[in-house]
């Protein structure tokens, strides 16, 4: 009989849970890609829809554009000089001659569609993550 105790350590499950989790979190981060794109798709699509509601010119709705900065991000805006002004509204406007412009309400159009798809988005990621064994208070 021997005087020395001892003890075995076998993280062999841990490991394996750890590969596995792993590979989880690499599928499901390109299910949230795919989450992310869908939603930056369809929430330009609606911005261009209430763009086109207002149509003068048509520069607002021509002019939306998205961007995928890096992964599970995605950005819509309107690159017309002038969506800053539809957006936020001006005060009663003149030219320099005097001439009156009048004033612009504002439309917060970006503000609503983003109220629109943003809780659309959040849903689906919370039922992946749901998926993939997490429980998630929303």
């Amino acid at each position: 009989m021997s005087n020395v105790a001892s003890f075995k350590l076998d993280v062999s499950d841990l490991q394996e849970q750890l590969r596995q989790l792993r590979r989880d979190v690499a599928e499901a981060g390109g299910e949230v890609d795919a989450i992310v794109h869908e939603t930056t798709e369809a929430a330009a699509a609606g911005l261009q829809h209430e763009y086109t509601q207002h149509r003068v010119t048509g520069t607002l709705a021509t002019s939306v554009r998205k961007r995928y900065p890096r992964p599970g991000v995605g950005i819509v805006t309107s690159s017309a000089p002038h969506a800053h002004l539809f957006e936020d509204g001006t005060k009663a406007r003149s030219n320099k001659r005097g001439a009156n412009r009048g004033r612009m309400p504002k439309h917060r159009s970006i503000a609503r569609v983003a109220v629109q798809f943003r809780p659309q988005m959040i849903r689906k990621l919370v039922e992946l993550l749901k998926r993939y064994g997490f429980e998630v208070d929303a």
